[in-house]
């Protein structure tokens, strides 16, 4: 009669220690990836700073815009004060979006699901053990080659770009940069410890009296490439609606969120079938030309929030257009005809608004 033989096994307490070795290591490998995640998809991240407003015996106050959000940004903050912080989320002036939070959160518990399936998932003979798996190598390979290639090709248009806008100071424009690399890569504060500089350009005056028309030309389309082109100046004394139309038709959907128009001449007319500036929520038209029909043509754009035609053409018929903009939160109406009288319908739907003669100040001395 043969005897069975029992399998050799570990003692009860080896057993127990390389378990609860494996899962602190489990535990850590997690944490080690959900905290910095977490950081990255919800923490603000200073995108601007204007510089100093205004200086006290008790603090220094600065003009800072903030954005909440990975990858998409469902909070933005416009503050005002001695600086804000990563998790000041009701700071300063906040604009919320719960769409963006949604698409955030689903991303965000996504990724963690991912996480725990490979780090709590078992593996048959391999239980009490912390191992990488053949299907955690490629997944995590996976991953890492996306984050080498969104690195490497926001390093490729940065180069780009500061070639643009070496080009640009040559001729004569003025060019501001700001960091246009992936926002994990800034949250995790990456852009600060490596040699990587992926600055791109984030605003651009252009002066068209200063350059020829074959100039203009290659301008815009040089300006059509610009990722984060966020303010566009855009101006001369011999401004037409036909160089601003041929300008915003070089590129079918522009980043810009501020656009400055300088120009005696300019109407405003050509701006009436313009697509292509989704994300603007400030406009600036410094015209003595641009009349009621120009400013029917912006009342269309639905992203506007602030409006500010000073010493303009305009008349009440504008103010009435202003009223049904559906997101403008307040329009300058300084140096024109319109009246306080005329701008009863702005005060009624909350629009703040400014209007009356200003003052120059050399002609009072």
């Amino acid at each position: 009669m043969e005897e069975s033989v029992a399998p050799s096994t570990l003692p009860q307490s080896a057993t127990t220690v390389r378990t609860w070795i494996s899962r602190t290591a489990k535990a850590t490998f997690f944490l080690l990836i959900a905290l910095p995640l977490t950081w990255i998809c919800f923490a603000g991240e200073m995108v601007h700073q204007s510089g100093l407003i205004a200086v006290t015996s008790v603090s220094v106050d600065y003009d800072q815009d903030w954005e909440h959000g990975w990858p998409y940004v469902f909070l933005e903050r416009e503050y005002l004060g001695p600086g804000s912080s990563p998790l000041a989320f009701d700071e300063g002036s906040p604009t919320f979006s719960w769409t963006w939070l949604l698409a955030d959160l689903l991303i965000y518990v996504g990724l963690l699901s991912l996480l725990l399936w490979l780090c709590c998932a078992k593996r048959v003979g391999d239980r009490g053990r912390f191992s990488f798996s053949l299907r955690t190598a490629l997944v995590g390979t996976t991953l890492l080659s996306l984050l080498m290639a969104n690195v490497s090709n926001c390093y490729l248009q940065s180069q780009r770009e500061a070639e643009i806008g070496r080009q640009l100071k040559s001729e004569g424009q003025l060019v501001l940069s700001k960091y246009i690399g992936p926002r994990w890569f800034s949250r995790l504060g990456l852009d600060e410890i490596t040699p990587l500089k992926m600055e791109g350009i984030e605003l651009v005056r252009i002066r068209s009296d200063e350059l020829s028309e074959e100039q203009l030309t290659a301008i815009y389309s040089k300006l059509a490439e610009l990722s984060r082109l966020s303010y566009l100046h855009f101006g001369g004394s011999a401004l037409t609606d036909e160089e601003v139309g041929r300008l915003l038709a070089a590129r079918q959907r522009w980043p810009i969120r501020k656009l400055w128009i300088f120009g005696p001449s300019f109407r405003g007319h050509s701006l009436e079938n313009v697509r292509s500036l989704p994300s603007l929520v400030e406009l600036r038209i410094f015209s003595s030309g641009f009349d009621d029909k120009g400013f029917s043509a912006i009342s269309q754009w639905s992203s506007l929030e602030g409006v500010c035609v000073p010493k303009t053409s305009v008349t009440a018929e504008a103010v009435q257009l202003a009223a049904k903009m559906p997101n403008l939160r307040y329009v300058d109406f300084y140096d024109t005809e319109i009246t306080e009288e005329d701008c009863e319908v702005l005060e009624e739907r909350g629009i703040e608004y400014g209007v009356g003669k200003t003052v120059n100040p050399s002609a009072s001395d």
